[in-house]
C-alpha cells in the first residue's frame, strides 16, 4: 500500500517532470498542474518558467527577423544608389558627346558660312539632327526612369492596336534611317490587338528599334513583327546589324555586368534603354528575350499574355 502511493503520488509525478524537463516538453508539466500537491505547485512554477521562455524564444526569433529584414533592404538600397549612380555617370557622359559634337559643329558653320558649300552645310545639319536626336532619345529615357523608379507612371492597359504603335515608332525614326540607307519594315498584322499600358509598349519597341538603329550599317534592314498564340502575344524586333558574342548576350539583362557599347555610328549607350524594356515588359507579366550572333544580326522577342 505505501509502495502503490508513493509511486502514484511521487514516483511517477517526479518521472514525468524530468521527462518533460528533458524534453522540453509542457504539455505534461501542464497536466500536473491539476495535482493539488506540491507537485501540482512545482509544476505550476515550472510551466510558468516554459512560458517565460517561450516569450523570450519568440521575442528573439521576431528581432533576428526584423534584423535580418532591415539588413536585407540597407542592402537593397546599397544596391540600388550604386546602379544609379553608375547610369547618372554614364548618362551624362553620353549627353555630353552629342552636345559637344553640336557645338563644335555649329561654331564651324558660323565660322565659315561664307565659305562651306550648300552640300556640306547639309551634312553638318544632318550631323546634329542624328545628335540632337540621340541626346532626345536619352532624355526621355531617363525622365520615364526616374518616374518609375519613384512609382508616379502609373500602369494603364488597354486593348490597343500593336500595328499603330509600331507605326508610329517607324515613324519617329523615318528620317534618321532614311540618311543611313536603313529599311525598317512593319511587318505586323493590322488584325493584331494587344492588352497593355501603350505609352510602355511604345517605350519598350521605341528603345529596341533606337537600339537596332545603333548597331546596324548602311544598307541594312530593321523589321518588327508580330504573331498571336492561344495564350500570348510574340512581338520580334530583328536587325542585320553587327550582333553580339554570347557573352554579351548573357549579360545584357545582367545589373552589373551590363556594358556601354558604341554602335556603328559612333553613338553610345548606357544599356538604361535595355532596363526599361525588361521593366515594362515584366510590368505586363511578360518576358523579353534575345537572340544574336555576331556579324549575323540581333533578334530581340517579347512576349505579352493575353487578357
Amino acid at each position: 500500500s505505501t509502495l502503490f502511493f508513493t509511486r502514484i503520488w511521487v514516483t511517477e509525478p517526479l518521472s514525468k517532470i524530468s521527462k518533460a524537463l528533458n524534453n522540453n516538453d509542457s504539455i505534461e508539466i501542464k497536466d500536473m498542474k491539476n495535482h493539488h500537491d506540491e507537485f501540482g505547485r512545482i509544476a505550476q512554477t515550472i510551466d510558468d518558467y516554459f512560458e517565460i521562455f517561450r516569450d523570450l524564444i519568440r521575442e528573439i526569433n521576431q528581432r533576428v527577423k526584423t534584423e535580418e529584414k532591415l539588413l536585407e533592404s540597407t542592402k537593397l538600397l546599397e544596391s540600388s544608389n550604386q546602379t544609379k549612380s553608375k547610369f547618372l555617370s554614364l548618362i551624362a557622359h553620353d549627353l555630353t558627346g552629342p552636345l559637344s559634337s553640336v557645338i563644335g559643329i555649329t561654331e564651324l558653320i558660323l565660322k565659315n558660312k561664307n565659305e562651306y558649300s550648300k552640300e556640306k552645310i547639309i551634312l553638318f545639319v544632318d550631323a546634329i539632327n542624328q545628335d540632337t536626336v540621340s541626346s532626345s532619345e536619352l532624355l526621355k529615357n531617363l525622365l520615364t526612369w526616374a518616374r518609375s523608379q519613384s512609382d508616379s507612371l502609373v500602369y494603364e492597359p488597354i486593348v490597343c492596336s500593336l500595328y499603330d504603335i509600331v507605326q508610329t515608332v517607324v515613324l519617329l525614326f523615318k528620317n534618321i534611317a532614311s540618311s543611313r540607307k536603313i529599311e525598317i519594315q512593319n511587318v505586323v498584322p493590322i488584325s493584331i490587338n494587344i492588352f497593355a499600358d501603350r505609352q510602355m509598349i511604345s517605350t519598350v519597341i521605341r528603345n529596341l528599334v533606337s537600339n537596332a538603329l545603333k548597331f546596324t550599317p548602311e544598307d541594312g534592314s530593321i523589321t518588327i513583327s508580330a504573331i498571336n498564340t492561344e495564350s500570348k502575344t510574340i512581338i520580334t524586333i530583328s536587325d542585320t546589324g553587327v550582333g553580339m558574342t554570347n557573352e554579351e548576350v548573357s549579360n545584357l539583362f545582367i545589373e552589373n555586368k551590363r556594358e556601354s557599347r558604341s554602335g556603328v555610328w559612333g553613338e553610345s549607350g548606357t544599356g538604361l534603354g535595355l532596363l526599361l524594356c525588361q521593366e515594362f515588359v515584366q510590368r505586363h507579366g511578360g518576358s523579353i528575350y534575345v537572340n544574336s550572333e555576331k556579324g549575323q544580326g540581333t533578334v530581340f522577342s517579347i512576349t505579352l499574355p493575353k487578357k
